[in-house]
């Protein structure tokens, strides 16, 4: 009997595609006029002052929420080791180092057999687990590098020497496809890590397709229930 219960553990972290943006359209009168400023994008009539803006600011294509996004932590999250981000095709990790750190005193070690992955410096374990998913290793190994962080607005205006700043480890995983046309969202990075709520991630269908999985899951379980049994004859006949 095949068993699909591995199946089941990811079922809910899987989307068939992300939503595609709706565009917001308006049409035109003769001698209206579109304003662009730092403030938005607004019309004016045709019959109207120049100053005189009759309709409201359009909404912009991306919203005050977006820009605030922390990109380090995008639609992922951070453990006392690294912040982690995810898109739908990899996973990216970062890790801050001391700013004496070079690339030479970094190794990692990888078993695509058992998942576990590590990155240390000399003696030092920086970060380890048995990753979430499988992933995709390149023939050249996994793609990483270290360099400086960007300077932070405090660090501009007080001049912080740069042998003084950190720098960081960044860590791209390429996810590896596990059905064909879905994506697999990453609750954590490492098997043990705190998880994140996989279907609060904006751009997901309001339909997973680990919905439709289950559906169909059950579907196959009840038609196997309901098979009828067909008696085969194994008597050989021998002339």
């Amino acid at each position: 009997m095949v068993d699909y219960s591995k199946w089941d553990s990811f079922a809910a972290d899987l989307s068939d595609s992300d939503e595609e943006p709706t565009p917001s359209v308006k049409k035109l009168e003769d001698g209206s006029k579109v304003h662009i400023g730092p403030t938005g994008v607004s019309l004016s009539s045709a019959d109207a002052k120049d100053s005189n803006i009759i309709s409201a600011p359009l909404t912009s294509s991306l919203s005050s929420t977006d820009k605030n996004v922390d990109k380090d932590t995008e639609n992922g999250g951070s453990t006392e080791k690294f912040r982690w981000s995810q898109s739908r095709e990899e996973i990216m990790i970062r890790c801050d180092v001391p700013s004496s750190i070079r690339a030479a005193d970094i190794l990692y070690d990888y078993h695509e057999e058992s998942r576990n992955l590590v990155f240390r410096f000399k003696d030092e374990i920086l970060f380890e687990g048995k990753l979430k998913y499988p992933i995709d290793l390149p023939e050249e190994g996994l793609d990483w590098e270290l360099h400086d962080k960007k300077k932070s607005r405090i660090e501009e205006i007080e001049g912080i020497e740069e042998s003084k700043r950190e720098r960081e480890i960044v860590v791209n995983l390429r996810k590896k496809c596990v059905i064909a046309g879905a994506t697999l969202w990453w609750s954590c990075v490492f098997q043990g890590d705190p998880e994140i709520d996989v279907t609060a991630i904006q751009g997901r269908r309001s339909e997973s397709l680990g919905d439709s999985w289950e559906e169909a899951h059950r579907m196959f379980r009840e038609r196997v229930k309901n098979r009828e049994k067909i008696e085969v004859n194994t008597d050989v006949v021998s002339e």
